[in-house]
């Protein structure tokens, strides 16, 4: 078995590998911007001010995923990660851990009355983990995004809110505060979409960056064998080996630990006169996506090191101090 210290030397060396031989000068470069957006541990913080990261998602055929998500962002470092799901869910979801937040209110006329509420005191939004497809959901998703568009609320779409959203395009154009973070098929249905026609086998680089700008420079993570991120202006591949084992819900890990990132970088971004961050090089959007991609692409190698094809999301999740400590610190 694998300690804790075994781990940490040997992430932080392949890491150290990754920047010196293989990583790119554009990976060097977004590295140290995240280091710099990552906040400071201190005593005079208050509970809080680390990130408030709230998911909406969670259905009685989905329990799992909204979980993920709400672990890997306070596993990140978010300090409350509440999940607002479909009555159904919250018992279940509620069994998962004593961490956890959990509104049974994702359902007509209830939640409707306490959205505005809910975004007074959220920095980040994650819609889709678990949402499932009912309509009357979709129709309280659309909701949601549109006040939380009016609020200029930071926003990560997944899983069925792709979905939800791919036929609903309007609501995603232009808002530069929004991840969409499509697995290869996503991608290609929502290409198919914006575009207008089939997604063909091309530069991976060059289609990411041109739905990106169709949508109006809302960010995108094309999750694949390489992560491929995009804003429409700039474009980064997320490389960093991780294993062959890809386990189901490290997509939900992936969208907790970006909403996390998202709200350090914008934090960061609002204080930049005090920073030497870059403005002009990668976007707040751009860099929190680069960030959680490592990470989870890290917290993958380190399970399979330890569990190889028995790895599981689990096994992830208790790798996530040692990868980002690997990371960022």
């Amino acid at each position: 078995m694998v300690g804790f210290g075994d781990a940490l030397q040997s992430a932080t060396s392949q890491f150290q590998q990754f920047l010196t031989l293989g990583g790119k000068p554009s990976n060097r470069m977004a590295t140290r911007m995240v280091r710099d957006c990552v906040p400071q541990m201190s005593f005079k913080r208050q509970k809080g001010s680390y990130g408030k990261i709230c998911i909406i998602g969670g259905s009685f055929e989905y329990t799992g995923a909204p979980y993920f998500s709400a672990i890997s962002a306070m596993k990140t470092g978010a300090d409350w990660a509440p999940i607002v799901c479909h009555p159904t869910a919250a018992p279940v979801i509620k069994s998962y851990s004593p961490e956890l937040t959990v509104y049974p209110s994702l359902e007509d006329g209830f939640f409707q009355s306490k959205i505005d509420t809910l975004l007074r005191h959220i920095d980040v939004a994650i819609l889709g983990p678990g949402l499932g497809r009912d309509p009357s959901t979709g129709r309280l998703a659309t909701i949601f995004l549109e006040k939380a568009r009016e609020r200029q609320l930071p926003v990560v779409i997944d899983a069925d809110g792709l979905h939800f959203f791919s036929e609903n395009l309007q609501l995603l154009q232009g808002y530069t505060r929004l991840i969409l973070t499509p697995n290869e098929t996503e991608f290609g249905q929502l290409y198919e979409k914006v575009i207008g026609k089939s997604l063909e086998q091309s530069d991976v680089e060059e289609t990411t960056l041109h739905l990106a700008q169709k949508l109006d420079y809302v960010t995108i993570v094309r999750k694949g064998t390489q992560d491929v991120i995009s804003d429409g202006r700039t474009v980064i591949q997320c490389d960093l080996l991780n294993s062959p084992r890809r386990c189901a819900g490290q997509g939900d890990l992936l969208t907790g630990a970006v909403a996390t990132f998202l709200h350090w970088t914008y934090d960061r971004f609002s204080k930049q006169e005090n920073t030497t961050l870059a403005s002009d090089s990668y976007s707040a959007p751009v860099l929190a996506a680069f960030a959680a991609c490592c990470l989870i692409r890290q917290c993958n190698k380190l399970a399979f090191q330890k569990c190889s094809r028995s790895t599981t999301t689990a096994n992830m999740v208790g790798e996530i101090q040692a990868a980002f400590h690997s990371l960022f610190e």
